[in-house]
């Protein structure tokens, strides 16, 4: 099931196989496949071959001048492919039970749609809010390569908080510790980097990661929301309030303009990028204001959050 589940013209990694060969070919080779993977799980060890990766660099766009234009694609072998498809096949009917609604993005039977519309009717109200004393914000947070600098020991400390048995935390750790990139120039391999900290791009396991390990930025608020020290939004009198929602890498902050929420802002990021080793890139981030916000206070709280760019004007998750 996790072999065929594999796209049969994804890229080949190393080994020089797509998903294709082993698909066409499976009523040869497949209990050579099936004895080498039980070896996997049974041992807990996974050889360096099979978890050597290639990173391809994709561009982001046209006029590339710099290395941050392009997006680094990792393309792993088929044999670790199908191990991370496994793993991820037992995860994902759990995830309902472990991920807060918060988070819309690669959870089954979650669409990210619905917190885009939510999104889209904080952002109406505070476009039609006529307080110009008690203001309200929506705070726009974008993580700087966020899958690349997830610490490990972090990764292994949220998997043993959520309950995950021993064995399986080792498993986990041996998929993502254990990898080697070369990169590819011209068409060839060069180089070997062995990483101490981070996730692939292109590795099954790595979404399902990265949004159990931004649990914990959502437990920090709910936290703080509990101590009253960042309430949230809502946008009517019956509805429930709203303090933060995630899209993936992409953070929603919702609060209003004051010291007090402010602050249990900025110690809500601060704790958890010490923690994650994740960054918040301020350059990219935003902040969209009530529309009868005083100029004065706009950039009062954009020196607070280090961060200039102001929202509101254009698009975002395909909104207006």
């Amino acid at each position: 099931m996790a072999l065929f589940s594999i796209s049969a013209d994804k890229a080949t990694g190393p080994d020089g196989f797509s998903a294709s060969f082993f698909q066409s070919n499976w009523g040869i080779i497949g209990p050579a496949i099936c004895k080498e993977i039980r070896n996997f799980f049974i041992l807990g060890n996974m050889p360096q071959s099979v978890n050597e990766t290639y990173v391809r660099l994709i561009p982001k766009g046209l006029g590339l001048r710099n290395v941050s234009d392009y997006r680094p694609i990792g393309l792993c072998s088929v044999m670790y492919k199908i191990i991370a498809k496994m793993l991820t096949k037992r995860l994902k009917p759990i995830l309902t039970n472990l991920i807060s609604e918060s988070q819309s993005a690669f959870v089954p039977e979650k669409a990210i749609a619905d917190n885009v519309l939510i999104t889209d009717e904080v952002l109406h109200f505070l476009k039609s809010s006529l307080a110009k004393k008690h203001c309200s914000m929506a705070v726009k947070t974008y993580m700087s390569k966020a899958y690349d600098m997830l610490e490990w020991e972090f990764i292994r400390l949220v998997l043993k908080k959520f309950g995950f048995h021993e064995t399986w935390i080792k498993w986990v750790m041996e998929c993502i510790s254990t990898v080697s990139y070369s990169y590819l120039v011209n068409e060839s391999p060069r180089g070997r980097v062995n990483l101490q900290r981070g996730i692939r791009q292109g590795d099954p396991l790595s979404s399902y990661i990265f949004i159990l390990c931004s649990e914990v930025l959502s437990g920090l608020c709910r936290k703080v929301q509990l101590e009253g020290r960042l309430q949230g939004l809502r946008v009517s009198t019956r509805s429930p309030r709203v303090n933060h929602l995630l899209f993936a890498d992409d953070t929603m902050f919702f609060c209003k303009t004051n010291r007090i929420n402010i602050e249990a802002l900025k110690s809500i990021v601060k704790e958890y990028e010490a923690a994650s080793g994740q960054c918040i890139n301020k350059e990219k981030s935003a902040i969209t204001f009530s529309c009868k916000a005083p100029q004065e206070l706009k950039n009062k709280v954009k020196a607070e959050l280090s961060i200039t760019q102001e929202g509101g004007v254009g698009k975002y998750l395909g909104l207006s």
